[in-house]
């Protein structure tokens, strides 16, 4: 029944929790990138931390997906300081800080995933802002390849 099944996964399965417990212990991501190196049809997953210091070249990353657009959250004490300290000076915290920061980080993460001109991927964006803000440009201008757009799995 369904506890045989929770109780003995099968290997994917398996695989893709203790990843998954791995990502949450602070081990660091090079002992996380150890580990996923030495696993078969993998799965990492990372939160905005995990940008940094994981390096998978070649075929050991074929997709990359991002589900949210890597801002700042807003109400942290130092990302709000300094958007009242920009807006204070005339500034826009959003278009002066904000969206460049996120831009620099969503660069970074298609970085990792393609990083030679020899490098091929899916790198896939599940965060419609990039297609329904007039700022999505900005995201999608900062890398190198065109973006199709897709509204349901099958267009793929």
């Amino acid at each position: 029944g369904q506890y045989n099944l929770m109780k003995r996964p099968s290997y994917p399965f398996r695989l893709l929790i203790i990843l998954l417990i791995l990502t949450v212990i602070p081990i660091g991501t090079t002992h996380i990138g150890s580990i996923y190196l030495g696993s078969k049809n993998g799965i990492l997953l990372g939160t905005n931390a995990f940008w940094e210091g994981v390096d998978l070249p070649g075929d050991l990353l074929e997709v990359l997906m991002i589900i949210k657009m890597p801002f700042d959250v807003p109400t942290e004490p130092t990302v709000k300081a300094y958007g009242k300290m920009i807006e204070e000076r005339g500034g826009n915290s959003f278009m002066d800080y904000a969206l460049p920061e996120s831009v620099i980080r969503f660069r970074q993460g298609f970085g990792r995933l393609i990083r030679t001109t020899y490098d091929e991927g899916i790198f896939i964006v599940m965060d419609d802002r990039i297609i329904n803000k007039r700022y999505g440009i900005s995201f999608s201008e900062s890398i190198p390849v065109q973006m199709q757009v897709f509204r349901h799995i099958d267009d793929i």
